[in-house]
């Protein structure tokens, strides 16, 4: 593994600090390598703080209650949400909670530590496209 220090990045949002490592790991030459994305969030003030993963490949599950979203209107109207649209939402069990999909062959699991406030949102990119040239990426 690799690793070097990164410094806060203080200049993203007043009052915030954000730091972010990511690493691919293996532990042995027979094992498929994996990746830890770790976040370190602190404010001075409280806020929402979003950390969309985006995905290619079919959607298999996610072990929390999910509920489909039957509105077609945008997840919001400024910061990029006016072109997401919301298909779906979770609220996770509080601990550790898995989302699975299938791209290309290979299965893949997304593991989130989750606080009982957190909420999971599957959107779709494409929501307000007149001329329709953004991909139907998920989210």
């Amino acid at each position: 593994m690799v690793s070097w220090p990164i410094p806060p990045l203080e200049a993203a949002y007043p009052g915030t600090l954000m730091q972010r490592t990511v690493a691919m790991v293996q532990l042995s030459a027979e094992q498929k390598p994996f990746v830890v994305d770790l976040f370190r969030l602190t404010s001075d003030a409280p806020r929402q703080f979003d950390l969309p993963f985006w995905y290619v490949g079919q959607h298999l599950g996610v072990n929390a209650e999910t509920e489909a979203t039957t509105s077609d209107e945008p997840l919001g109207q400024h910061f990029g949400y006016q072109h997401l649209r919301q298909a779906a939402q979770a609220q996770p069990k509080t601990g550790s909670t898995q989302f699975q999909w299938l791209a290309d062959g290979t299965f893949y699991t997304l593991t989130s530590e989750v606080l009982p406030r957190d909420e999971w949102r599957f959107v779709r990119l494409g929501a307000n496209d007149p001329e329709f040239n953004l991909r139907r990426d998920a989210a």
